[in-house]
């Protein structure tokens, strides 16, 4: 349809979003997120930076790697005013665990991929030249 045909056409293929997700966690779980900053809007800038200071706080650390894509799917796509607004589901094997101030595992798995399945919705303005798209929502579907 005319929106998937626009998002693949205006740079959201399956290597720019792989590419996006893999960024997007990799940075989060480091707490490094003036690397991601352009590619988040404000809201998911707030909520990752909330829970980096809470992990920071509590000393622990967070580790995502992501082992490969099992699928990455448009789910829907849909055209509000002059933005586009993708949803897209990303099934991964990811190898994530947290540990805390003693090096002691709190969550996860260091060992184990475990698949992993979010929906994350970008937006683009459909006037926009530039090639990247806003992350402005996720969600884990656990």
């Amino acid at each position: 349809d005319g929106i998937r045909d626009f998002c693949l056409s205006r740079g959201l293929g399956d290597v720019y979003k792989r590419q996006a997700y893999e960024m997007i966690v990799q940075n989060y779980a480091m707490g490094n997120l003036s690397s991601i900053k352009d590619f988040i809007s404000g809201d998911v800038y707030d909520g990752f930076a909330e829970a980096i200071e809470l992990r920071n706080k509590l000393k622990q650390k967070l580790f995502n790697d992501v082992i490969e894509f099992d699928s990455v799917e448009i789910k829907d796509a849909t055209l509000l005013k002059d933005m586009v607004q993708i949803q897209v589901v990303f099934e991964t094997k990811m190898i994530s665990y947290g540990m805390n101030s003693d090096e002691e595992l709190i969550e996860g798995n260091k060992d184990s991929p475990q698949v992993i399945k979010d929906t994350w919705i970008f937006q683009k303005s459909i006037r926009s030249k530039d090639p990247g798209w806003e992350l402005i929502s996720t969600n884990a579907d656990d």
